[in-house]
């Protein structure tokens, strides 16, 4: 039986993406406004700040494991590796 290998996520590079992330979104918002159509402007913003909720979910509410190039979700206490999504 092959033992899958588990890699969890470095946090403090992930606490870095994080925060260049969100100096991106105000740097984003200040050079967008005026420029571009409020709607335009708000869907992108809007995707910059779903990737900050989803990479500060992982940082601060799960820990990300890969396992054989597949994704899984568990949360600190629960080891077990459940798939996003079951």
């Amino acid at each position: 039986m092959k033992i899958p290998q588990y890699n969890i996520i470095d946090f403090k590079e992930a606490k870095t993406e994080l925060s260049i992330l969100q100096e991106f979104y105000r740097v984003s918002y200040r050079r967008l406004h005026g420029h571009i159509d409020e709607d335009t402007m708000n869907d992108i913003l809007k995707s910059i700040d779903c990737a900050i909720a989803a990479l500060d979910f992982c940082i601060n509410d799960c820990v990300l494991i890969e396992v054989e190039e597949h994704h899984t979700f568990a949360k600190p206490e629960d080891t077990t590796g459940l798939k996003f999504g079951d």
